[in-house]
């Protein structure tokens, strides 16, 4: 497995991953990648590079004073629902995987390249320039820990023809997720 470690007082500040806080442990089929390798609304930690051309995405943005997940599940939601193309397959707040605390989940399917979600102009979803992969249905799974100091973003893309597959990934993934208390 790959594995980021965060040891109180050991880590080295110049992880990113360290400097947040945050242990992960990714499946041996993924590989990392440079942090800003995939388009982020926010400011990227690290990137890795999966099975069947999945993707998965740490990032953070700046604090929200109040939030919770929540607030965090409903903003994002409505934000999205208005996009052409995406489809919600699930909405929930998270309990359960990161104990002591609460995160947003949501699931959705849209147009992309399977390692991301295309962008979207006049209308609809485009390919990136430059890019000349044919766009196929691609599920997002974004988990969102509102925090004091920010808010983390996880997000993976996967064909949605790998679902099934790679489903299990996530979950070993989120499995090893911790949070140093801030």
């Amino acid at each position: 497995m790959i594995a980021l470690l965060v040891l109180p007082g050991g880590c080295h500040q110049s992880d990113p991953l360290a400097r947040c806080g945050i242990e992960l442990r990714l499946p041996p089929t993924w590989s990392p990648v440079e942090p800003d390798r995939f388009v982020v609304p926010g400011d990227p930690l690290a990137a890795w590079v999966g099975p069947e051309g999945a993707s998965l995405s740490l990032f953070t943005t700046l604090r929200d004073p109040g939030a919770t997940a929540e607030t965090i599940l409903e903003g994002t939601a409505n934000l999205w629902a208005n996009n052409p193309g995406w489809s919600f397959e699930r909405q929930v707040v998270d309990h359960e995987t990161i104990p002591g605390v609460s995160a947003a989940r949501l699931e959705l399917v849209a147009p992309g390249t399977g390692d991301q979600l295309a962008p979207i102009g006049r209308g609809r979803a485009l390919p990136r320039t430059g890019d000349n992969r044919p766009l196929v249905p691609t599920r997002r799974v974004a988990f969102i820990v509102p925090r004091d100091d920010f808010t983390l973003y996880l997000f993976w893309h996967l064909p949605e023809t790998a679902r099934e597959t790679l489903n299990a990934d996530i979950q070993a993934t989120l499995a090893t997720l911790s949070l140093a208390h801030r």
